[in-house]
């Protein structure tokens, strides 16, 4: 289990001088979030080898052990998809032009079409749904098979 409880803010320029935690979310409200078996796993595993100093220290740290900056962390994605396009199958290709935005889409997509619209919300930790849904789910192309819902008006 994770739990959410800060914001990492990026400095921008005339408003923010400088990467920090927020001690809030951006709702403000604290979640948990149950991670699959591998990613809690791999999250075990990075804290083994580089434990955190306290329960605010980051997981995802540099080397003195600061806030691992989001542009960094864009980059390293960037790079990783890069030597996946170049040397991986003709699958990997499809992940040229991925970022972290696309990857939570993604998790929104899925988790919107395949549980609720709700868990969505819940998983992305927005209040209005109506964000999760105008930004982060993707459009299907085929709407669901609702045949035997539908079945139910009709009499037999």
């Amino acid at each position: 289990m994770l739990h959410v409880r800060g914001t990492l803010i990026e400095p921008r320029k005339g408003f923010v001088d400088k990467l920090h935690r927020q001690d809030t979310t951006k709702s403000r409200e604290d979640r948990r979030l149950i991670l699959p078996d591998a990613v809690a796993e791999m999250l075990r595993e990075r804290m083994r080898r580089q434990p955190p100093t306290s329960p605010e220290s980051p997981i995802f740290a540099t080397r003195n052990g600061t806030w691992l900056s989001p542009a960094n962390m864009r980059t390293r994605l960037r790079m990783a998809i890069a030597r996946a396009v170049e040397q991986g199958s003709p699958a990997d290709k499809e992940l040229d032009g991925t970022t972290l935005h696309t990857l939570r889409r993604t998790v929104g997509t899925l988790i919107a079409h395949e549980v609720s619209l709700d868990a969505a919300r819940e998983q992305l930790g927005h209040r209005d749904p109506s964000v999760t849904y105008q930004h982060y789910v993707g459009k299907r192309n085929l709407a669901p098979d609702l045949r035997a819902t539908l079945g139910l008006l009709l009499p037999q």
